[in-house]
């Protein structure tokens, strides 16, 4: 006598989770094009063709060392720790 099998059928998944990964995924992909839109349009800012070099020296120096001294043709930076003043320049 010959035996005979019924193939076993894969239970699938709910109706439900199979709708929650399609939504997932959508979403997903909707962010996804999204964000390159946005990449893509960003506009970067246009590029300094041309600086003034002693106009830049001078804001950093004020910013770091205080205000230019005329008379002392530099900067006076006062230390903190040891109360030393110094004369700060720039050699171009």
């Amino acid at each position: 006598m010959e035996e005979v099998t019924t193939p076993v059928q894969d239970k699938r998944a709910p109706k439900w989770r199979r709708y929650a990964i399609y939504f997932f995924a959508a979403v997903g992909l909707l962010l996804s094009v999204l964000i390159g839109v946005a990449a893509l349009g960003v506009k970067s800012a246009p590029p300094v063709l041309s600086f003034d070099q002693g106009e830049i020296i001078e804001k950093v120096m004020a910013r770091n060392y205080g205000k230019y001294s005329e008379s002392e043709r530099g900067w006076l930076y006062v230390d903190d720790a040891t109360k030393l003043t110094y004369l700060v320049t720039v050699v171009q």
